[in-house]
């Protein structure tokens, strides 16, 4: 399909929706956020990443005078389209794919306010040096949208061939070519080399590698890095692998390197595959691996894909000793925002948080945050609301009702200013006045 200027211009300037004076267009599934930034910036005949970013942010905060926090842009960008930060960060970032295994606060999901990966911009963005496309998605996709963008999917490590066309991913290079649509930068592409792409798709380790990433990308959690160490350790083991530094062939690293071969791992992996001069691997399990490293490790001994990956997430998904109580305690005020968030129900702040319920039950207590949740204590309520802001008595408040005087008094015994400052929070979020 041969693609004119014409065809370019008309294929990037379909806009969807507009939001306080600026053109923002819909996300497709699986864009890359750098894509979205980059149609965005052509609707609106933006040249400028910084100018953007703070075009963004005033558009944000025009439609939210009362905040005054400082927002990063990526949440501005999210806003922009009409998505909420968490659901953006996991299906338009590079976040799920770099914190697939994390060391701290691994039981967080991606984009929520206890996780501290999103607000690192480098978190957010490819590993790769250069951007990938294909052809063929780049025709279907004009002829299908009407515009073309960039796929995610097409931008993890060791993906050298689109798994819808199996045709080899061409290669562009520049300082931000995320920013220019597909369709004009394929008369630049690079093609890819001769029969890497094949050999990389017909090798049944690197296909396991691609399904295992592929799982991982598309949870919202994180798994514990120390618990997947543990795991592949205990692996290596079971097959007699060393996985330290030794100087005899029966190495992991030995092993990588025939299923995968040298030029396929230096991609993926870098230099860590390679051996030093003194002979020795670089591969050293005494620290947890980097993401692409451990499942590189896993499709070699971890057998079927399906086994392999339920296996890695049952092993990525327990708890070190020790670990929780320390997420716990690093996240108190993430707790106290999510328990007014969600009036009290320890419950769904244990949901979303992705944590235990009686762990979650044990810390609020003792914050002295107890849960409102349950019917009987409805009235209790009322009762801290009245108490709370309305400024009336501690008898007025329970209407000289003994009994509630007694459940109100021991509510607040001890915790009653966390508890009195989230009832507040909660009740006037809710309340016609507050919303107003």
């Amino acid at each position: 399909m041969l693609l004119t200027d014409k065809a370019l211009v008309s294929a990037d300037a379909k806009p969807t929706r507009a939001r306080r004076g600026i053109v923002s267009p819909q996300p497709f599934p699986d864009e890359l956020a750098r894509s979205v930034k980059g149609r965005l910036m052509r609707l609106n005949g933006l040249v400028c990443e910084e100018t953007t970013n703070r075009l963004l942010d005033l558009v944000f905060r025009q439609s939210n005078p009362g905040d005054l926090s400082r927002r990063l842009p990526i949440e501005t960008l999210a806003f922009a389209v009409g998505m909420d930060r968490q659901s953006f960060i996991c299906q338009h970032t590079m976040l799920p794919h770099r914190r697939a295994m994390a060391n701290q606060a691994w039981e967080q999901p991606h984009g929520s306010d206890a996780d501290p990966g999103w607000r690192v911009p480098a978190m957010l963005q490819s590993e790769r040096v250069a951007a990938f496309l294909c052809p063929q998605c780049v025709e279907e996709d004009l002829s299908f949208h009407g515009v073309s963008f960039w796929r995610r999917e097409h931008q993890l490590p060791g993906r050298w061939w689109c798994s819808k066309h199996d045709g080899g991913l061409h290669q562009v290079e520049g300082r931000d070519p995320f920013f220019v649509s597909p369709a004009s930068s394929l008369r630049f592409a690079k093609r890819p080399r001769a029969n890497f792409a094949a050999n990389a798709r017909s090798n049944p380790f690197v296909q396991r590698f691609a399904c295992l990433q592929s799982e991982l990308i598309q949870r919202r959690r994180p798994l514990s890095a120390k618990a997947v160490h543990r795991f592949l350790q205990e692996l290596c083991k079971r097959e007699k692998l060393k996985y330290g530094r030794s100087e005899d062939g029966h190495h992991l690293s030995s092993a990588l390197g025939r299923a995968f071969g040298r030029d396929w791992l230096h991609d993926v992996v870098g230099t860590r595959s390679q051996r030093h001069a003194r002979g020795k691997p670089a591969i050293n399990f005494r620290e947890p691996p980097s993401c692409a490293l451990a499942l590189a490790s896993l499709a070699v001994l971890g057998g079927d894909v399906e086994d392999a990956t339920r296996s890695l997430i049952l092993a990525g998904s327990t708890c070190p000793a020790g670990q929780r109580r320390t997420a716990l305690r690093l996240n108190g005020d993430a707790l106290r925002r999510l328990y007014i968030k969600h009036c009290g129900v320890h419950k769904r702040v244990a949901d979303e948080m992705g944590l235990f319920p009686a762990s979650v039950k044990y810390r609020l207590d003792r914050m002295g945050l107890p849960t409102l949740s349950a019917a009987s204590i409805a009235q209790l309520r009322q009762d801290l609301w009245a108490f709370a802001t309305d400024g009336r008595s501690f008898v007025d408040a329970c209407d000289g009702d003994p009994a509630r005087q007694s459940a109100l008094e021991e509510a607040l015994r001890g915790t009653a200013k966390n508890l009195l400052l989230a009832c507040s929070a909660m009740v006037l979020n809710s309340s016609p006045r507050g919303k107003q």
